[in-house]
């Protein structure tokens, strides 16, 4: 069992720090071709004073007093991360971003963790103790003089992480197509769960906790910002907010009674960091232990970070479920972070077609589940609905029924979330997926939803063998597909009958021979769509 560690770094003061910080950091970058203003004293308060402002909001404080000092130690560390890098408020968010990607990540065992905090010339800001190691953020131009002094020191350098999305103007039908698993549209989204007494955290660009439309279930004072650009958790992106509407806004939401937690790791202009959403699973995971009915939503993603995919599997040890992105570049999605996390359930993207959405979905053996990405309406943080495309928009209806799911079972994990949706029932339906990639899509079916041949039965007579079958009167059938096999010869007899027979007598028997009998319908939609229902099977007589 993974646990809490000690802060190792006294919180230095806001003034020499704030020195020590642009300096290091303003020397590295303009060597790298970055000018990196510098300040004047005075001229605006640094990170450090933002954080005894009550319109930000303080892990600490919101976690209350804690009977575990090392849980209070890393909270604090993470508030280190956040506040005291001294850059100021009035910095740009291109120069705010790439002075946190002026750190490495660096983990050192724990046997080390004196040496790496008094290494010569090395400042380890914002150090983290996890069982066997301690991690903490190191300039990139100290890095080696860990890795040289350290052997068992792992260097990984910050990245930038960018939000999962991309717009075309066309209706939008997620919804539509969730509560079945065949992925068909009837222009009703039917549900029996709400996702009431859940949590979901949205990783992302903040959520506008005013709008009606999220029925005052966003609650910013649990919600934590990693972008110290005095916004706290409000979105002025628009990512965010759009994201947390699919999981649970009132009209477009999956979850309708879920509570939205916004935490904050990506900025304006949708671009944060690998070790912003680093510290903030380490803040989610302290703040709110061993949890039940919670999830983490990531539509976020970056290159591969192998240390924000461990804290994703510490999440889930917790008892987080955390439901990832695939991104949309494209490619292997093993090759990035949330998706190639063990323990994420990654999330690609289908269109309304049912098709692939080819255009900028991942793919390969890292993708868990299919969900609706491309077109999907929602919440706008300035107001109104917007259409969105992007894996972004298929990680959420993930997490809305993941919170359905929660409710009626508390005690569930991730593998018995995905558990629930691997039925046979929903698999195969999208066209186009790529090579190695799971073709099964995200559902809570309710019942009735889609067509469905209820009955299959055989019967001897003396032309050969009788078939009759019924169906659950959804949708207008037009045609039933049967197909007589002779399991002796194993030679196919496919037959096509019109929608008005349930029954029928297929007489090319031969005496001795066994037969089997399988059956599918397809049937027109109130909406338009042609479905083809799930095979029926029966043995002849």
């Amino acid at each position: 069992m993974l646990t809490g560690g000690s802060r190792d770094l006294r919180r230095r003061g806001a003034g020499s720090f704030r020195a020590l910080a642009i300096g290091a950091i303003g020397a590295l970058l303009v060597t790298g071709g970055v000018i990196l203003a510098v300040w004047p004293s005075g001229a605006s308060a640094p990170l450090a004073a933002v954080a005894s402002d009550p319109s930000v909001p303080d892990a600490v404080a919101q976690a209350g007093a804690s009977d575990d000092p090392q849980t209070a130690a890393n909270l604090a560390s993470v508030d280190e991360w956040v506040n005291d890098l001294g850059i100021p408020v009035d910095a740009t968010a291109d120069e705010r971003l790439q002075a946190k990607l002026a750190y490495d990540l660096v983990t050192v065992p724990l046997a080390d963790r004196e040496k790496f905090l008094s290494l010569p010339g090395v400042t380890v800001v914002a150090p983290v103790t996890r069982d066997d190691s301690v991690t903490g953020a190191v300039l990139r131009t100290q890095s080696d003089t860990v890795r040289a002094s350290i052997p068992g020191a792992t260097v990984e350098a910050n990245q930038i992480a960018t939000t999962e999305g991309d717009q075309t103007p066309v209706p939008s039908w997620g919804l539509d197509v969730v509560d079945n698993s065949a992925s068909a549209q009837d222009n009703h989204y039917l549900y029996d769960t709400t996702g009431a007494g859940t949590t979901v955290f949205v990783m992302d660009t903040g959520i506008v906790s005013s709008l009606p439309d999220f029925g005052g279930r966003v609650d910013a004072a649990a919600g934590k910002t990693f972008i110290n650009d005095g916004n706290g958790t409000e979105d002025c992106s628009g990512h965010g907010t759009h994201v947390a509407g699919t999981v649970g806004s009132t009209t477009y939401g999956v979850a309708k009674q879920t509570k939205l937690i916004p935490v904050r790791v990506e900025d304006c202009d949708g671009k944060g960091t690998t070790t912003d959403i680093w510290y903030a699973l380490n803040w989610i995971t302290d703040n709110y232990k061993w949890a039940d009915r919670m999830v983490i939503n990531m539509s976020i993603g970056s290159a591969k970070a192998n240390n924000v995919n461990s804290m994703i599997s510490f999440a889930n040890s917790r008892g987080f479920v955390v439901v990832g992105a695939a991104g949309n570049e494209k490619q292997d999605a093993c090759n990035t972070t949330p998706a190639s996390a063990a323990r994420t359930i990654t999330v690609a993207s289908y269109d309304n077609r049912l098709q692939w959405s080819s255009q900028f979905s991942n793919y390969g053996p890292c993708v868990d589940i299919l969900a609706p990405g491309q077109d999907i309406r929602s919440l706008w943080y300035q107001g109104g609905a917007r259409m969105e495309s992007g894996t972004s928009m298929a990680a959420p209806h993930v997490s809305g029924l993941a919170a359905r799911l929660l409710e009626a079972h508390p005690s569930w994990t991730s593998a018995d979330v995905m558990g629930f949706f691997q039925t046979s029932a929903a698999t195969g339906h999208i066209s186009g997926v790529p090579a190695n990639t799971v073709n099964l899509v995200a559902a809570i079916p309710v019942a009735p939803t889609v067509p469905k041949i209820t009955s299959l039965t055989t019967g001897a007579v003396s032309s050969g063998i009788s078939l009759a079958w019924t169906t659950n009167g959804v949708g207008t059938f037009t045609t039933f597909a049967i197909t007589v096999t002779d399991t002796t010869t194993g030679r196919s007899y496919p037959v096509t009958v019109g929608a008005s027979r349930s029954s029928t007598v297929f007489t090319d028997v031969i005496p001795g021979h066994t037969y089997t009998v399988s059956i599918t319908g397809t049937a027109t939609m109130p909406s338009g769509a042609v479905v083809t229902t799930d095979p029926a099977t029966a043995a002849g007589p």
